[in-house]
């Protein structure tokens, strides 16, 4: 069973995100993106290309062979289906992790320190 994340960063018209299907707890994903890809430009490379599979431990990433960027109007849109919503803050220049459950649309979006 995979924990699904969405991962991406605030645009003019949404939520620029990516999807993640393998290890997508804060202690993994989370981990994987403060340690190796705490940049605005790596939270942009990180949407560009096909969907992610899994981080790998150095921090490169394994991509599916489709699945695309896709955009979200807010974080509620964006958090949809996911186990967790990772967006890199463009004014605080760090990741934020924020989890609810699975397919339950208009539950409290909790923030998780990573």
């Amino acid at each position: 069973m995979s924990t699904r994340a969405a991962i991406g960063y605030q645009t003019e018209n949404g939520l620029k995100l990516i999807y993640s299907h393998y290890d997508g707890y804060p202690s993994h994903v989370g981990k994987m993106l403060v340690t190796y890809h705490n940049t605005f430009e790596d939270a942009k490379q990180l949407t560009e290309g096909h969907s992610i599979r899994l981080f790998k431990q150095d921090g490169s990433v394994e991509r599916f062979q489709d699945g695309d960027a896709f955009y979200a109007e807010s974080v509620e849109d964006g958090i949809d289906g996911f186990d967790y919503l990772y967006l890199f803050d463009q004014q605080e220049q760090h990741w934020k992790c924020l989890k609810a459950g699975l397919s339950y649309r208009g539950e409290t979006v909790e923030n998780i320190v990573i």
